[in-house]
């Protein structure tokens, strides 16, 4: 015969109970797998926002490129300074939210120096053609400082 006393311990679950129990556990996935879709879809959603805007970034900067790789042409100082320029302080200002803000920081700063040297002649070369090898190598260098950031968002 069986002890009274062990038999009280055990929980009996009846078959309305199991259902009770597995419905539960249906809505309970149910929800989890909804947040989950909607986490996911937020960080696509965000990841493809600023991948577009890296791409825009570097769009606005592949004419003023182009032109500096050039041999002869324009005045560096004119290529830096055209009308390309607006387009480019557009997209930095759109681009540079999508940063970590130690990312951003230097991002600003290699903005800020190459923006600086376009509003300041430092780029102007007279039409001495020695000069302008350089000034145009060093230009290119800023560029590329800016877009390392768009690079670095395209590829993470």
């Amino acid at each position: 015969m069986v002890d009274q006393e062990s038999t009280q311990g055990f929980i009996r679950i009846t078959y309305y109970h199991g259902l009770l129990i597995a419905g539960g556990f249906t809505i309970l996935g149910g929800l989890i797998g909804a947040w989950l879709h909607h986490y996911f879809a937020g960080r696509r959603d965000k990841t493809n926002k600023r991948l577009d805007a890296s791409t825009a970034l570097y769009e606005t900067f592949r004419t003023t490129i182009r032109e500096l790789e050039k041999e002869g042409g324009l005045d560096t100082q004119a290529i830096v300074m055209s009308s390309a320029l607006g387009k480019q302080v557009t997209e930095v200002e759109r681009f540079r939210f999508h940063l970590s803000k130690r990312k951003r920081k230097a991002f600003i700063t290699a903005w800020d120096e190459y923006h600086k040297k376009g509003q300041t002649q430092e780029f102007t070369d007279n039409g001495q053609k020695d000069k302008r090898a350089e000034l145009r190598k060093d230009a290119l260098n800023h560029i590329y400082k800016v877009l390392k950031f768009a690079g670095d968002e395209r590829h993470n």
